[in-house]
């Protein structure tokens, strides 16, 4: 669901929000990644997840990483490991 509504996002602000969304269900599922990525496959085409990820902004990434403290190559480094 947070990866199909990414898209539709037009205001940066949503923007931002959207990938501090991502990072956080990445980083604190109870999962370990690998896990959480077999299970997306069920229900997401990789492509696709693929596609909304590289999506991302250096400048939104930027912006999440002032606005949560993390820094924007740990967001990168989650974010990629889904991909």
């Amino acid at each position: 669901m947070k990866l199909n509504s990414v898209i539709s996002r037009d205001k940066e602000h949503k923007m931002i929000k959207e990938i501090a969304d991502r990072y956080a269900l990445l980083w604190f599922p109870g999962l370990e990644i690998i896990q959480l990525k077999e299970h997306l496959l069920h229900i997401h085409h990789m492509e696709k997840t693929r596609k909304t990820i590289r999506g991302f902004t250096e400048k939104g990434i930027r912006n999440v990483s002032a606005t949560i403290g993390i820094s924007p190559r740990e967001i990168r480094r989650v974010l990629t490991a889904l991909i």
